[in-house]
Protein backbone atom coordinates (compact mmCIF):
# COMPACT_ATOMS: atom_id res chain seq x y z
CA UNK A 1 0.00 0.00 0.00
CA UNK A 2 1.55 3.30 -1.10
CA UNK A 3 1.85 6.45 0.92
CA UNK A 4 -0.65 8.49 -1.06
CA UNK A 5 -3.55 6.03 -0.69
CA UNK A 6 -2.97 5.80 3.06
CA UNK A 7 -2.82 9.59 3.47
CA UNK A 8 -5.86 10.14 1.29
CA UNK A 9 -7.84 7.53 3.18
CA UNK A 10 -6.81 8.88 6.56
CA UNK A 11 -7.76 12.40 5.52
CA UNK A 12 -11.14 11.19 4.34
CA UNK A 13 -11.71 9.55 7.71
CA UNK A 14 -10.87 12.58 9.86
CA UNK A 15 -14.51 13.59 9.99
CA UNK A 16 -15.47 10.09 11.11
CA UNK A 17 -12.80 10.14 13.79
CA UNK A 18 -14.05 13.49 15.05
CA UNK A 19 -17.43 11.88 15.57
CA UNK A 20 -15.86 8.97 17.42
CA UNK A 21 -13.96 11.40 19.64
CA UNK A 22 -16.91 13.64 20.47
CA UNK A 23 -17.87 13.86 24.10
CA UNK A 24 -21.11 12.46 25.44
CA UNK A 25 -24.13 14.65 25.90
CA UNK A 26 -24.83 12.97 29.24
CA UNK A 27 -21.88 12.53 31.57
CA UNK A 28 -23.64 9.70 33.33
CA UNK A 29 -24.06 7.77 30.09
CA UNK A 30 -22.53 4.37 29.42
CA UNK A 31 -20.45 5.02 26.33
CA UNK A 32 -17.57 6.52 28.25
CA UNK A 33 -16.96 9.62 26.20
CA UNK A 34 -16.76 8.32 22.64
CA UNK A 35 -20.31 9.03 21.55
CA UNK A 36 -20.61 10.51 18.06
CA UNK A 37 -21.96 13.82 19.31
CA UNK A 38 -20.13 16.95 18.20
CA UNK A 39 -19.90 20.14 20.18
CA UNK A 40 -18.77 18.56 23.46
CA UNK A 41 -15.87 20.06 25.33
CA UNK A 42 -12.97 17.79 26.21
CA UNK A 43 -11.89 19.25 29.52
CA UNK A 44 -9.42 18.48 32.23
CA UNK A 45 -6.66 19.80 34.39
CA UNK A 46 -4.02 17.56 32.93
CA UNK A 47 -3.98 15.97 36.35
CA UNK A 48 -4.90 12.34 35.93
CA UNK A 49 -1.87 11.49 38.02
CA UNK A 50 -3.51 12.99 41.08
CA UNK A 51 -5.77 10.01 41.35
CA UNK A 52 -5.64 9.87 45.11
CA UNK A 53 -7.38 13.14 45.70
CA UNK A 54 -8.61 14.83 42.57
CA UNK A 55 -6.95 15.92 39.38
CA UNK A 56 -7.43 19.68 39.43
CA UNK A 57 -10.30 21.86 38.34
CA UNK A 58 -11.68 19.65 35.65
CA UNK A 59 -14.84 20.07 33.64
CA UNK A 60 -17.51 17.73 32.38
CA UNK A 61 -17.92 16.77 28.75
CA UNK A 62 -21.61 17.46 28.47
CA UNK A 63 -22.15 19.56 25.38
CA UNK A 64 -19.76 22.29 26.44
CA UNK A 65 -20.69 22.41 30.13
CA UNK A 66 -17.74 23.99 31.92
CA UNK A 67 -18.92 23.70 35.52
CA UNK A 68 -18.44 20.04 36.51
CA UNK A 69 -20.65 20.42 39.58
CA UNK A 70 -23.65 20.61 37.26
CA UNK A 71 -22.90 17.30 35.55
CA UNK A 72 -23.87 14.83 38.25
CA UNK A 73 -24.84 16.01 41.72
CA UNK A 74 -22.52 14.61 44.36
CA UNK A 75 -19.45 13.92 42.23
CA UNK A 76 -16.48 16.06 43.33
CA UNK A 77 -15.44 18.66 40.76
CA UNK A 78 -11.83 17.49 41.03
CA UNK A 79 -12.45 13.90 40.03
CA UNK A 80 -14.59 13.62 36.93
CA UNK A 81 -12.54 13.99 33.75
CA UNK A 82 -8.82 14.64 34.32
CA UNK A 83 -6.82 14.59 31.10
CA UNK A 84 -3.64 12.52 30.86
CA UNK A 85 -0.47 14.45 31.53
CA UNK A 86 2.02 14.33 28.68
CA UNK A 87 4.30 12.01 30.62
CA UNK A 88 1.32 9.71 31.19
CA UNK A 89 0.57 9.79 27.46
CA UNK A 90 4.16 8.67 26.79
CA UNK A 91 3.88 5.83 29.30
CA UNK A 92 0.48 4.74 27.99
CA UNK A 93 1.53 4.46 24.33
CA UNK A 94 4.72 2.73 25.46
CA UNK A 95 2.88 0.12 27.51
CA UNK A 96 0.02 -0.33 25.04
CA UNK A 97 1.91 -0.25 21.76
CA UNK A 98 5.63 -0.38 22.49
CA UNK A 99 6.08 3.13 21.01
CA UNK A 100 8.72 5.30 22.69
CA UNK A 101 9.59 7.62 19.82
CA UNK A 102 8.04 9.04 16.66
CA UNK A 103 9.19 11.02 13.64
CA UNK A 104 12.54 11.20 11.91
CA UNK A 105 14.38 12.08 15.13
CA UNK A 106 12.51 9.48 17.20
CA UNK A 107 11.25 12.08 19.66
CA UNK A 108 9.17 11.04 22.64
CA UNK A 109 5.52 11.61 21.67
CA UNK A 110 5.09 14.16 24.47
CA UNK A 111 7.82 16.34 22.94
CA UNK A 112 5.45 16.94 20.03
CA UNK A 113 2.31 17.45 22.11
CA UNK A 114 0.93 20.73 23.38
CA UNK A 115 2.38 21.48 26.81
CA UNK A 116 0.28 20.34 29.79
CA UNK A 117 -2.40 22.87 30.56
CA UNK A 118 -5.59 23.27 32.58
CA UNK A 119 -9.07 23.90 31.26
CA UNK A 120 -10.96 22.85 28.13
CA UNK A 121 -9.24 21.27 25.16
CA UNK A 122 -8.15 23.93 22.68
CA UNK A 123 -7.93 23.74 18.90
CA UNK A 124 -4.13 23.55 18.70
CA UNK A 125 -3.81 20.83 21.35
CA UNK A 126 -6.52 18.77 19.64
CA UNK A 127 -4.83 19.15 16.24
CA UNK A 128 -1.49 18.02 17.65
CA UNK A 129 -3.08 15.01 19.36
CA UNK A 130 -4.42 13.99 15.93
CA UNK A 131 -1.07 14.59 14.23
CA UNK A 132 0.91 12.58 16.78
CA UNK A 133 -1.68 9.80 16.82
CA UNK A 134 -1.50 9.58 13.04
CA UNK A 135 2.26 9.07 13.24
CA UNK A 136 1.93 6.48 15.98
CA UNK A 137 -0.76 4.53 14.11
CA UNK A 138 1.24 4.41 10.90
CA UNK A 139 4.42 3.43 12.75
CA UNK A 140 2.67 0.61 14.61
CA UNK A 141 0.92 -0.81 11.55
CA UNK A 142 4.09 -0.84 9.45
CA UNK A 143 6.61 -1.80 12.10
CA UNK A 144 7.61 -4.45 14.61
CA UNK A 145 5.02 -3.38 17.21
CA UNK A 146 2.05 -4.21 15.00
CA UNK A 147 1.02 -7.23 17.10
CA UNK A 148 0.59 -4.97 20.13
CA UNK A 149 -2.48 -3.62 18.37
CA UNK A 150 -3.63 -6.34 15.98
CA UNK A 151 -2.50 -9.97 15.76
CA UNK A 152 -4.77 -11.23 13.01
CA UNK A 153 -5.35 -10.50 9.31
CA UNK A 154 -7.52 -7.35 9.07
CA UNK A 155 -9.20 -8.88 6.02
CA UNK A 156 -10.29 -11.98 7.95
CA UNK A 157 -13.85 -12.18 9.20
CA UNK A 158 -14.14 -10.98 12.79
CA UNK A 159 -10.54 -9.77 13.05
CA UNK A 160 -11.28 -6.08 13.38
CA UNK A 161 -14.11 -6.64 15.82
CA UNK A 162 -11.85 -8.80 17.99
CA UNK A 163 -9.14 -6.13 17.83
CA UNK A 164 -11.57 -3.37 18.76
CA UNK A 165 -12.69 -5.35 21.80
CA UNK A 166 -9.26 -6.48 23.02
CA UNK A 167 -7.24 -3.34 22.34
CA UNK A 168 -10.14 -1.11 23.35
CA UNK A 169 -10.34 -2.87 26.70
CA UNK A 170 -6.75 -1.88 27.42
CA UNK A 171 -6.84 1.62 25.95
CA UNK A 172 -10.10 2.63 27.64
CA UNK A 173 -9.18 0.86 30.92
CA UNK A 174 -12.57 -0.88 30.84
CA UNK A 175 -14.58 -3.14 28.53
CA UNK A 176 -16.21 -1.42 25.59
CA UNK A 177 -19.98 -1.32 25.37
CA UNK A 178 -21.66 -2.99 22.36
CA UNK A 179 -22.53 0.49 21.10
CA UNK A 180 -18.89 1.54 21.20
CA UNK A 181 -17.78 -1.59 19.35
CA UNK A 182 -20.39 -0.93 16.67
CA UNK A 183 -19.26 2.68 16.40
CA UNK A 184 -15.66 1.67 15.72
CA UNK A 185 -16.82 -0.98 13.28
CA UNK A 186 -18.46 1.73 11.20
CA UNK A 187 -15.01 2.92 10.16
CA UNK A 188 -15.03 0.05 7.64
CA UNK A 189 -18.38 1.11 6.22
CA UNK A 190 -17.62 4.60 4.94
CA UNK A 191 -17.20 5.85 1.38
CA UNK A 192 -14.72 5.50 -0.15
CA UNK A 193 -14.18 2.03 1.23
CA UNK A 194 -10.67 1.60 2.56
CA UNK A 195 -8.51 -1.49 2.36
CA UNK A 196 -8.45 -3.69 5.49
CA UNK A 197 -5.00 -2.30 6.32
CA UNK A 198 -6.24 1.27 6.04
CA UNK A 199 -9.28 0.54 8.16
CA UNK A 200 -7.13 -1.10 10.84
CA UNK A 201 -4.73 1.86 10.91
CA UNK A 202 -7.56 4.36 11.11
CA UNK A 203 -9.18 2.32 13.89
CA UNK A 204 -6.00 2.62 15.95
CA UNK A 205 -5.90 6.34 15.21
CA UNK A 206 -9.50 6.67 16.37
CA UNK A 207 -8.68 4.95 19.67
CA UNK A 208 -5.72 7.26 20.28
CA UNK A 209 -7.80 10.42 19.84
CA UNK A 210 -10.83 9.21 21.79
CA UNK A 211 -11.63 11.05 25.04
CA UNK A 212 -11.99 7.63 26.67
CA UNK A 213 -8.24 7.16 26.08
CA UNK A 214 -7.05 10.73 26.58
CA UNK A 215 -9.10 11.30 29.74
CA UNK A 216 -9.58 9.31 32.92
CA UNK A 217 -13.37 9.39 32.96
CA UNK A 218 -15.20 8.02 35.98
CA UNK A 219 -18.79 7.11 35.11
CA UNK A 220 -19.86 4.87 37.99
CA UNK A 221 -23.18 5.86 39.51
CA UNK A 222 -23.49 3.60 42.58
CA UNK A 223 -23.83 5.79 45.70
CA UNK A 224 -21.77 5.09 48.81
CA UNK A 225 -22.71 7.43 51.61
CA UNK A 226 -22.27 10.97 50.31
CA UNK A 227 -19.99 9.87 47.49
CA UNK A 228 -20.07 7.69 44.37
CA UNK A 229 -18.46 4.27 44.67
CA UNK A 230 -15.78 3.71 42.06
CA UNK A 231 -16.03 0.59 39.95
CA UNK A 232 -13.17 -1.91 40.00
CA UNK A 233 -12.17 -0.70 36.53
CA UNK A 234 -11.99 2.89 37.77
CA UNK A 235 -9.96 1.83 40.81
CA UNK A 236 -7.56 -0.02 38.48
CA UNK A 237 -7.16 3.08 36.32
CA UNK A 238 -6.53 5.24 39.39
CA UNK A 239 -3.91 2.82 40.72
CA UNK A 240 -2.10 2.63 37.37
CA UNK A 241 -2.05 6.39 36.91
CA UNK A 242 -1.01 7.02 40.51
CA UNK A 243 1.78 4.45 40.75
CA UNK A 244 2.89 3.99 37.12
CA UNK A 245 1.72 7.09 35.26
CA UNK A 246 0.28 4.57 32.81
CA UNK A 247 -2.48 2.11 31.99
CA UNK A 248 -3.21 -1.06 34.00
CA UNK A 249 -1.27 -4.20 33.12
CA UNK A 250 -2.87 -7.58 32.40
CA UNK A 251 -2.85 -8.59 36.07
CA UNK A 252 -4.59 -5.42 37.20
CA UNK A 253 -7.07 -5.65 34.31
CA UNK A 254 -7.90 -9.22 35.29
CA UNK A 255 -8.52 -8.16 38.88
CA UNK A 256 -10.80 -5.38 37.69
CA UNK A 257 -12.74 -7.69 35.38
CA UNK A 258 -13.27 -10.07 38.31
CA UNK A 259 -14.39 -7.17 40.55
CA UNK A 260 -11.46 -7.88 42.85
CA UNK A 261 -10.68 -4.23 43.59
CA UNK A 262 -13.65 -3.60 45.86
CA UNK A 263 -12.02 -3.79 49.30
CA UNK A 264 -9.11 -2.06 51.01
CA UNK A 265 -7.27 -5.37 51.25
CA UNK A 266 -7.64 -6.12 47.54
CA UNK A 267 -6.49 -2.63 46.56
CA UNK A 268 -3.53 -2.77 48.94
CA UNK A 269 -2.38 -6.12 47.57
CA UNK A 270 -2.35 -4.76 44.02
CA UNK A 271 -0.64 -1.54 45.10
CA UNK A 272 2.15 -3.46 46.82
CA UNK A 273 2.63 -5.64 43.75
CA UNK A 274 2.74 -2.60 41.50
CA UNK A 275 5.20 -0.64 43.65
CA UNK A 276 7.62 -3.55 43.32
CA UNK A 277 7.73 -3.06 39.53
CA UNK A 278 10.65 -0.67 39.78
CA UNK A 279 10.99 0.08 36.08
CA UNK A 280 7.53 1.67 36.23
CA UNK A 281 7.52 3.22 39.69
CA UNK A 282 11.09 4.52 39.48
CA UNK A 283 10.48 7.15 36.77
CA UNK A 284 7.46 8.46 38.67
CA UNK A 285 9.44 8.80 41.90
CA UNK A 286 12.18 10.58 39.93
CA UNK A 287 9.60 12.91 38.37
CA UNK A 288 8.25 13.72 41.85
CA UNK A 289 11.68 14.76 43.08
CA UNK A 290 12.45 16.72 39.92
CA UNK A 291 9.22 18.62 40.42
CA UNK A 292 9.92 19.17 44.12
CA UNK A 293 13.37 20.56 43.26
CA UNK A 294 11.86 22.58 40.38
CA UNK A 295 14.42 21.16 38.02
CA UNK A 296 12.15 21.89 35.05
CA UNK A 297 11.87 25.56 36.04
CA UNK A 298 14.18 27.51 33.75
CA UNK A 299 14.96 30.06 36.46
CA UNK A 300 15.35 27.80 39.47
CA UNK A 301 18.98 26.70 39.24
CA UNK A 302 22.15 28.50 38.33
CA UNK A 303 23.15 25.77 35.89
CA UNK A 304 20.11 26.64 33.73
CA UNK A 305 21.85 29.91 32.81
CA UNK A 306 24.55 30.16 30.13
CA UNK A 307 27.51 32.00 31.62
CA UNK A 308 29.76 34.51 29.89
CA UNK A 309 33.07 32.70 29.27
CA UNK A 310 34.92 36.02 28.95
CA UNK A 311 34.12 36.56 32.62
CA UNK A 312 34.15 32.90 33.65
CA UNK A 313 36.72 31.21 31.40
CA UNK A 314 36.50 27.91 33.24
CA UNK A 315 32.77 27.60 32.55
CA UNK A 316 31.79 24.93 30.02
CA UNK A 317 28.25 24.25 28.83
CA UNK A 318 29.29 20.63 28.32
CA UNK A 319 29.38 20.22 32.08
CA UNK A 320 25.74 21.24 32.56
CA UNK A 321 24.36 17.66 32.39
CA UNK A 322 26.69 16.66 35.21
CA UNK A 323 25.40 19.53 37.35
CA UNK A 324 21.84 18.34 36.91
CA UNK A 325 22.81 14.74 37.56
CA UNK A 326 24.60 15.70 40.75
CA UNK A 327 21.49 17.47 42.04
Amino acid sequence: MGTLPRLAYTTTFLASIALLAGCTTEVGGTDGGSSPVTGGTMTGAGGAGAVGGGGGAVGGGAGGVSDPSTCITGIPATSQFPRLLNRQYDAAVRDLLGVTGVGADNSAPSELLFADFEGPMNTDAWRIYRDVSTQIAQQVMTGPNRSNFINCDPAAAGCLTQTIQTFGRKAFRRPLTPEEVARFERLSQTTPVGTPEEVAETTLLAFLVSPSFLMAAELAAEPEGNAIRLSSHEVAARLALLLWDSVPDDTLNAAADANELATKEQILAQAQRMIAVREKTGPLVAALHRSWLQMENANSHWWKIQHDTTKYPLYSAAAVPSYAAEL
